[in-house]
């Protein structure tokens, strides 16, 4: 007798598997293969910005491509493409210093610094508007979003004309 109901129990647990998967297998439902490839499509859309003639030493130049706000700047000799947004409050880096001897961009506002190669923070949220004695007011900013890189883009120069891939 407990054979009996020992086989009803597995059959019974069985086919309430069976209906929870969708397959007939009487004791270890069978799911179909998965594919555990990774597929990546590379596309590149580079724009041109502007010629490097308009671009001087130390001046940057902001364009949207793509429906991206991106700051293109020149820093000794050296082209970089990055937001032209702060990720931290989402404020505009269009005016903010650039430190040529770091070659990093400093947000005007709470004064956060990024590094133009990688967009690696390397200050965030320090101050507001810079003001001395407002370093515990910028703190408190700072802790509304964790630290966030700058997001940077590959700039080229060819034929004499800068071009950004957003």
């Amino acid at each position: 007798m407990a054979a009996f109901l020992a086989s009803v129990s597995l059959k019974s647990s069985a086919v309430r598997r069976s209906e929870f998967f969708g397959t007939p297998s009487a004791v270890s439902p069978q799911r179909p293969p998965q594919d555990k490839s990774v597929q990546f499509t590379v596309s590149s859309e580079w724009s041109k910005v502007c010629s490097d003639t308009e671009l001087a030493e130390g001046e940057r130049k902001a364009v949207t491509l793509n429906g991206k706000p991106i700051l293109v700047a020149k820093v000794k000799g050296k082209l970089y493409g990055v937001s032209s947004v702060c990720p931290h409050l989402n404020l505009p880096l269009k005016r903010g210093p650039i430190d040529a001897d770091e070659a990093s961009i400093i947000c005007n506002f709470h004064r956060s610094k990024f590094d133009l190669e990688s967009g690696k923070v390397l200050c965030w949220s320090e101050s507001v508007f810079g003001i001395p004695g407002t370093q515990v007011l910028g703190n408190l900013i700072g802790s509304v979003k964790k630290e966030t890189p700058l997001a940077t883009y590959p700039v080229k120069l060819e034929n004499g004309d800068i071009y950004v891939d957003a």
